[in-house]
């Protein structure tokens, strides 16, 4: 059975109307035809390389809070003013914990009240061994007088035996008298001693005392200056100060700043550390406003020669790069906030761009493949992470120009000796 065929209405053009069917295809390929890949070419144009720098906005006038020194080698933080509130002159910024010390503070004032106790004990029995040694010595003189008078008796009218015994027992009772007496000055130099190291170790006692009266006053920090409180970083971790933390004397932990000083503390790598000079001009973001309208200029004023390692990083070196801003904005900016920084270090107008991708470097020189040509090893004026620099009005090469198509350089292609394969001329741009 033959099937019927669908006949077609009169004055249907069967060509146009496959092109009607046809059309959204095309017009569908149009509108893709921009995304489809091409094939990278040498472009014209200005070729810009930039150095980024992270850091910081700091203030170079600042009152700063710092850890008293005291006998202890850390003290725990109590408590803290909230970061970000208003500190008037007077106010309580931060308070350490004083248990330690109080309780030392405790011994001491108890250890003093033992010595004064003692020297007053002390001093009652320098009055009672006085008396008893001065009537000790009173007796003893009054016993010599005594025998002065029995010795006084003539030797005529008394036997020789009575005369020398008597004349013998007032010996014996000066020479008594003479070391009661040297008794007496021992004992009351002794006593006398005894209260004089007493005296002096309770002045000691009260100097402990003092000294740590006054350790107790200097773990309450008082604010003499108006300002925004702002805390400080752990000088070992980096990790910004809280309450609990143990702190060691010297430590900043915490700052109220002068907003009217603030400025940029950016850090640099070593390696890239000379393309930096005081005098260039610096476009920074603020982190926490990274749109557009946030970008603002500024200038290097010292680069630091010494450098530092910063661990928290890697283990290379890093330089201190201060900046000053043109117009800071101190409603918004704030010490501590974290930024950008973008320095212009090299800027050559109207010059060939390469795509960094289609570029080969050996270690010595860049070389890059023009469409169906050997490999050009290439004098650059420059590179960033896009393009490859290349001065227009030196190059040696007519395949090296704006529109030159280029293709992937293939590492076996290089010459070792700099001259083409097959006897063909070097070619080399500048």
């Amino acid at each position: 059975m033959i099937p019927k065929t669908k006949s077609l209405k009169p004055g249907t053009d069967p060509f146009k109307r496959c092109l009607k069917n046809l059309l959204p295809a095309f017009f569908l390929f149009y509108l893709l035809l921009p995304l489809l890949p091409s094939k990278p070419t040498i472009t014209r144009g200005d070729f810009k390389k930039n150095i980024i720098l992270t850091g910081s906005i700091q203030a170079q006038k600042a009152e700063r809070f710092l850890v008293p020194a005291t006998d202890r080698w850390q003290l725990p933080i109590k408590w803290m003013a909230k970061e970000g509130t208003s500190i008037n002159p007077g106010d309580p910024v931060v308070r350490f914990d004083t248990a330690s010390i109080s309780t030392d503070l405790e011994n001491a004032q108890a250890s003093l009240e033992l010595k004064q106790k003692e020297l007053t004990q002390k001093k009652a029995d320098l009055q009672y061994q006085t008396f008893e040694l001065n009537l000790s010595v009173k007796q003893t003189e009054i016993e010599v007088k005594k025998r002065e008078i029995d010795a006084s008796i003539p030797k005529e009218i008394t036997s020789k035996y009575d005369y020398d015994r008597v004349q013998a027992e007032l010996e014996r009772s000066k020479q008594l008298l003479k070391s009661t007496q040297e008794l007496r000055n021992l004992k009351l130099a002794e006593l006398n001693s005894q209260m004089k190291t007493i005296a002096i170790d309770i002045d000691q006692k009260k100097s402990e005392l003092e000294k740590l009266e006054q350790q107790i006053s200097q773990l309450n920090l008082v604010s003499k200056t108006k300002g925004t409180m702002m805390y400080g970083t752990h000088d070992w971790t980096g990790i910004k100060i809280q309450v609990g933390m143990n702190v060691f004397p010297g430590m900043c932990v915490a700052s109220i700043p002068d907003v009217d000083s603030l400025y940029i503390e950016a850090w640099i790598n070593e390696s890239i550390a000379g393309k930096v000079k005081p005098g260039q001009k610096v476009i920074f973001t603020l982190d926490g406003y990274p749109d557009s309208k946030s970008k603002r200029t500024g200038t290097i004023t010292n680069v630091f020669s010494n450098a530092e390692l910063k661990k928290l990083w890697s283990r290379a070196y890093y330089f201190k790069v201060n900046i000053s801003m043109d117009k800071p904005d101190t409603a918004l900016m704030k010490p501590g906030m974290s930024v950008k920084c973008m320095i212009e270090s090299a800027h050559y107008p109207d010059v060939l761009l390469v795509p960094i991708e289609m570029a080969y470097f050996d270690g010595q020189y860049f070389w890059v493949k023009p469409g169906g040509k050997e490999p050009l090893k290439v004098n650059h004026l420059d590179f960033n992470e896009f393009f490859l620099a290349i001065n227009p009005n030196s190059t040696g090469s007519k395949w090296v120009e704006e529109k030159t198509t280029l293709e992937p350089v293939d590492p076996s292609q290089l010459h070792t000796n700099g001259n083409n394969r097959k006897g063909e001329k070097k070619s080399e741009t500048h």
